[in-house]
Formats: structure tokens, C-alpha cells, sequence
């Protein structure tokens, strides 16, 4: 084995370290920058990490876009909003949409680049509504769209909804 050696500089010493301790530190007590290992306690990682062996899903962040609804894009779209959060290839999406009439198979915003399904059939969700008579929503994508259709007749007064769903996406993940 190689002798262990002070680092000095102007006759001051470096690192101050016992014989004993340099020893175990080399082999026990600290986290290599690189090769296998196992290891306990938080650390910080410069690639993918793995969690007994699985490569954690979240290795580019999470990305956010949020799409302003108004009447610009329909007369009877009073305000609202989607929120997309992607992390990994799920997205998660969140939407509230007050409406003033019916909303029939209307695209109401474009799906933004690395937020696209995997399969545009996939993602649907039955919008909850906040008023008081429970008129039947969706909000779905079609043809990289998001759509609204309302069912039944909406009252003349402003009428909420919202609904949050989950989809999955193949595509580049966006900067």
C-alpha cells in the first residue's frame, strides 16, 4: 500500500487527517464520485440515479405551461385556464373553465410542443362542475387540440367547472 502522505503548503499543514482516518476514509466513510456502490442519506447526483436498481423517472425536472382561456377563443368561454405540469412522460393537467353557453366539440387551446399524448384518445376528463344544476363537461385532446363539450343546456348564468386528469407522453421533453 502507498504511504500516506500531508499535504503541506508554506509549512502549514493541509487537511489535517490521522493515519487512521485517511485509511478509513478511503474505503468507509466516503461516497466515491464514481462507480457502483450502495450508499445511505441524501446525496446529490450529476446523472440518473437508481432506487434498488430502478432509474428514478424524474431526471429532467418538471416543466410547466399554463394556457389562458378567454372569449377570444369561443363567445361562450367567459375565463379559465389549463395547467400542465410534465415530469418524466406523465403529464398532469388541471383546468377550470367558466362558460356562458354551450361549448360543442370547440378547440379551445393547442397542446404546447413535449406535452403531446402518446396516443391522442388517451386523455379525457369529466369536467366537476361548481354550480348548481351538474351539467355534464368534458375536456379532451383531438388532433393536438384541446377540446371542450358541454352537454345539456347551460344555464344563462355563468356556469364553472374544472377537472384535473393524468396522461402519459413520448415526446422530447420540453426546455
Amino acid at each position: 500500500m502507498a504511504d500516506i502522505v500531508q499535504l503541506e503548503e508554506k509549512g502549514n499543514l493541509l487537511y489535517p487527517k490521522t493515519h487512521t482516518s485517511a485509511i478509513d476514509g478511503v474505503d468507509e466513510t466516503l461516497v466515491k464520485k464514481t462507480g457502483d456502490e450502495d450508499i445511505a442519506g441524501v446525496k446529490n447526483f450529476t446523472s440518473v440515479p437508481q432506487i434498488n436498481n430502478i432509474p428514478i423517472a424524474v431526471d429532467q425536472g418538471v416543466a410547466y405551461r399554463e394556457i389562458t382561456l378567454d372569449s377570444t377563443i369561443n363567445t361562450n368561454i367567459k375565463s379559465g385556464f389549463i395547467r400542465l405540469w410534465r415530469i418524466g412522460n406523465m403529464v398532469i393537467v388541471g383546468s377550470y373553465l367558466t362558460i356562458k353557453g354551450p361549448v360543442r366539440w370547440v378547440d379551445i387551446a393547442k397542446v404546447p410542443a413535449g406535452f403531446e399524448p402518446h396516443s391522442a384518445g388517451s386523455f379525457g376528463i369529466s369536467y366537476g362542475s361548481t354550480g348548481g344544476d351538474q351539467i355534464p363537461a368534458t375536456l379532451y385532446i383531438a388532433s393536438n387540440n384541446f377540446r371542450v363539450l358541454t352537454a345539456g343546456t347551460i344555464p344563462t348564468a355563468e356556469y364553472p367547472y374544472q377537472g384535473s386528469g393524468v396522461y402519459y407522453t413520448e415526446k422530447v421533453f420540453p426546455s
